[in-house]
């Protein structure tokens, strides 16, 4: 297996992985009975107030009649069947068309993402490794593209084995 595939492969674990974090966080007051309380403009709570964090995490919202967490679940989970397809058949038609829809996945996805964290909330953790998670697996696609526009080697994807050069020792003949 190819650099590029393993970093893509690794890129889709760790979005997959994503989902399992929390998406967003969201913070507000409360007395010491534990009653929401109201901050009027930006000034500060009440001095027997205290701050409470809560997390929302995309598997806990996950409702099986709404279309819109289908897309969610989609946005975390789409590479691996898309790598999949690319790696069982790599010379196929279907192939080639699931590896021209990768950028256009790749930047919905992580847009959809951001935009689910962001909505009355702070993005927390899981949405930021999701993004972090689509940028190598976009800049892999990017260079195998200018690969395959150079036509170097007349392959599909760049080899570059996982060796040590010749003589043991890196720069060193």
């Amino acid at each position: 297996m190819a650099v590029n595939t393993r970093l893509k492969v690794l890129s889709a674990l760790v979005l997959a992985m994503a989902l399992a974090l929390p998406m967003s966080s969201c913070s507000y007051y409360v007395d010491p009975e534990g009653r929401p309380v109201g901050i009027l403009g930006s000034g500060p709570p009440q001095a027997d107030s205290r701050e409470v964090n809560s997390y929302s995490y995309a598997l806990e919202s996950f409702r099986p009649e709404t279309l819109s967490s289908w897309f969610l679940i989609a946005s975390f989970l789409w590479p691996i069947p898309m790598l999949a397809i690319q790696l069982l058949r790599p010379r196929s038609m279907l192939s080639r068309v699931v590896w021209w829809l990768d950028p256009a996945l790749a930047i919905g996805s992580g847009g959809y993402i951001i935009s689910v964290a962001s909505i009355f909330s702070r993005p927390a953790l899981g949405a930021y490794c999701a993004c972090a998670a689509l940028l190598p697996y976009t800049a892999m696609w990017v260079h195998e593209l200018v690969y395959r526009l150079r036509g170097l080697g007349g392959k599909d994807e760049p080899n570059y084995p996982l060796q040590p050069p010749a003589g043991g020792r890196l720069g060193v003949n």
